[in-house]
């Protein structure tokens, strides 16, 4: 029985397929990465630890996720005002 695989090609073909669609994906979502300058270390290290999974799923994901997460510290911090 032959296997049944990718070729070296095809797996190139097919990897460069999906960079592109994600790559498409990302520029057409207008999703930046947020600025942490202005949060201290121990909040940028909360975000990207909060973060960590949807950075598996692309950019836009992980973009969106440390949006969410500044966004909720700003909530925390006014209120705590």
């Amino acid at each position: 029985m032959k296997s049944v695989g990718l070729t070296p090609l095809s797996y190139a073909a097919s990897y460069y397929s999906c960079l592109n669609q994600q790559l498409n994906g990302f520029l057409q979502s207008g999703v930046d990465r947020p600025d942490l300058s202005k949060l201290s270390s121990e909040e940028q290290s909360l975000i990207e630890r909060a973060c960590s999974l949807s950075k598996s799923s692309g950019p836009v994901s992980y973009y969106n996720c440390m949006n969410e997460q500044v966004k909720r510290l700003k909530e925390i911090s006014t209120k705590a005002r």
